[in-house]
């Protein structure tokens, strides 16, 4: 069954606000594989693509992208190395095969997870709606 969603325009979300940074940070080892899929990238370049996809409303800082990076390739679905002839060397980062091979899996796992947060969602939206009053009834 297929329920209907009131338009939100993403341009009003504020990635700033607690309950979509956790939302955020969850999502971020598949957005991470997801921007490896098709290139090497180094940590400033995927640090610019998250602003990029964002429409430059969540740039996530290093310390949150270097610790999800090196667990996944302690997991073996990224692999790192390092690039150097610059000023400062710079580790750049691709999908494994291992990865490759995950991805669709993940994605799917996500997508479900995300299906169901946003049912629950639903139903505290309606119940605040419902049982709200915008009275002082509760004081």
């Amino acid at each position: 069954m297929t329920k209907t969603h009131e338009q939100v325009d993403a341009s009003d979300i504020d990635a700033k606000v607690p309950v979509f940074q956790g939302l955020i940070r969850g999502m971020l080892p598949l957005y991470l594989l997801i921007l490896l899929k098709d290139r090497s990238l180094h940590g400033t370049e995927i640090i610019r693509s998250f602003r990029a996809m964002s429409n430059d409303r969540w740039k996530p800082s290093p310390g949150s992208v270097y610790p999800v990076l090196r667990n996944l390739e302690r997991q073996g679905l990224v692999s790192g190395r390092w690039k150097r002839g610059q000023a400062a060397p710079q580790r750049v980062y691709r999908l494994t095969e291992e990865g490759r091979r995950l991805l669709p899996e993940l994605r799917a796992r996500l997508v479900k997870q995300l299906e169901q947060a946003r049912e629950l969602i639903d139903s505290h939206v309606e119940a605040l709606r419902s049982h709200g009053g915008g009275g002082d009834e509760d004081a």
